[in-house]
């Protein structure tokens, strides 16, 4: 048995052979160590065909667990480099692999330039780099997501405190009512917005209670002008020059 093949050869385990890595590639160099594998069975039982032995893509992704895709990278890397060549034989046809030994030997002999292995550290580095400043910008992400989620939330806490603040009491709203002598129902007004949470029909905080009875009393005044009574009421006398403005009323 060839002395190469015996160290490459793989019985019950993958062995790789780590130079070969940096030369060939990883899935190369599996490959490889299979064929030496089954070249030493085949040479064992003396069924080498010109120092050729057969074997399927089938049976090599289960001694490597490297698909058939991959294979095909493999072999053709292999194939280019001059390590192995590949021929049909038999019907139906097979491939028959035989391995260069002379250009296994160079391979084994001849260690990666120093240019080679600083790009591969710089490629490493430049991985690693990426992978920190992927984190890193999601880690912002998550920072910017977390600080506008607190600013809404400060907000509507601050927004439903002041509005708290600003409600009035029933008693309020009657007297409010009585001074300004405005047909309003204050219970009813008091009730419709206290279900509401106090919250206008946009989901804002009702911030002038007395605006809001105003603007209920100007909607009644409407309804009886509608309904024939074009009369002033008590409500109208009350304003002041700026809300007759504000109103349109004469």
């Amino acid at each position: 048995m060839n002395v190469i093949t015996s160290l490459l050869a793989s019985d019950g385990y993958i062995v790789v052979n780590k130079h070969l890595i940096k030369t060939i590639g990883l899935h190369e160099t599996i490959i490889l160590g299979e064929l030496c594998s089954e070249y030493a069975y085949w040479e064992k039982q003396g069924n080498l065909t010109d120092n050729a032995f057969f074997s399927t893509r089938k049976n090599i992704e289960e001694n490597t667990g490297i698909n058939e895709h991959f294979q095909r990278k493999a072999f053709k890397n292999l194939s280019g480099m001059g390590v192995i060549s590949t021929q049909k034989k038999g019907l139906p046809a097979v491939n028959y692999y035989a391995i260069n030994y002379d250009k296994l030997f160079e391979l084994l002999s001849t260690s990666p330039s120093r240019d080679e292995e600083l790009s591969s550290s710089r490629d490493e580095e430049l991985e690693v780099r990426e992978v920190q400043i992927n984190n890193n910008n999601n880690n912002n992400n998550n920072n910017n997501n977390n600080n506008n989620s607190n600013s809404s939330s400060t907000r509507t806490k601050k927004n439903l405190h002041s509005n708290k603040n600003l409600r009035p009491t029933l008693t309020e709203i009657k007297e409010y009512i009585d001074g300004k002598k405005l047909s309003v129902d204050a219970e009813k007004f008091y009730n419709y917005f206290e279900a509401g949470d106090w919250l206008d029909s946009k989901g804002n905080p009702v911030r002038s209670w007395k605006q809001k009875l105003i603007v209920w009393g100007s909607k009644n005044e409407t309804a009886n002008f509608r309904t024939g009574d074009r009369k002033r009421t008590p409500m109208a006398e009350s304003f002041t020059d700026r809300e007759r403005e504000i109103y349109k009323l004469g």
